[in-house]
């Protein structure tokens, strides 16, 4: 299913990047820096690697956005670590060592943890639609999506959810949205272009995203 958008227009009025609609496969969005960030956030990984380590996709879906605000105020960067523990300690994320939910957590949660004093992001959470994807990222707001990972290959079933970070859209020349693009710290992808078709295997019904009030990028 493919879903054409007005919003070619307005992106080239928000001076957010765009190059046009004429070209295949148009991104728009922040794609660019938030790829960087995923891909130096291995550097604050005890492994080194853009995978996380524990079952905390959700606030690793948001760590590159913490540690982009905290680079602009001159502060030290977060390791997957010390928000492991941050959430942990205040009861945001599940604290099960050697579990493979170690580290979860949902959308109305991780909305507690990026709004404390330390880490100062205030974000909200909304039903999930395609519609809202585009006008946050064409806003330069941070944002991320549950969904069912099924774009991870044919084990993954119904039960499972997942939390990615998405950093840009995909047009295609005729103004159709084409795809979208993520961060996705399971796969450890940065970048990672998900088409349309693919991401409505991944929507289920019910789903949330988690918006930030003010542009982050």
């Amino acid at each position: 299913m493919r879903e054409r958008f007005g919003l070619v227009a307005m992106c080239l009025g928000l001076n957010v990047g765009c190059v046009g609609a004429s070209r295949p496969h148009v991104i728009v969005g922040s794609a660019d820096k938030q790829t960087k960030a995923c891909e130096e956030a291995a550097r604050t990984r005890s492994s080194g690697k853009t995978k996380h380590s524990y079952g905390n996709c959700v606030p690793e879906a948001w760590r590159h956005v913490i540690n982009h605000k905290r680079a602009s105020e001159g502060l030290p960067l977060i390791s997957e670590e010390e928000l492991l523990k941050d959430g942990i300690e205040g009861e945001y994320l599940v604290n099960r060592p050697g579990q493979y939910n170690h580290g979860a957590s949902s959308p109305p949660e991780i909305v507690k943890l990026l709004a404390s004093d330390k880490y100062g992001i205030v974000a909200d959470v909304k039903k999930q639609t395609i519609d809202d994807i585009v006008a946050a990222v064409l806003t330069n707001r941070a944002v991320s999506i549950s969904i069912h990972p099924y774009h991870f290959g044919s084990y993954v079933d119904d039960g499972w959810f997942h939390e990615v970070a998405v950093s840009g859209i995909a047009f295609d020349p005729d103004g159709q949205l084409d795809g979208i693009v993520i961060n996705d710290s399971g796969l450890g992808a940065c970048g990672l272009v998900l088409s349309m078709d693919d991401y409505n295997k991944d929507y289920y019904d019910g789903a949330l995203m988690t918006v930030s009030r003010d542009p982050q990028w």
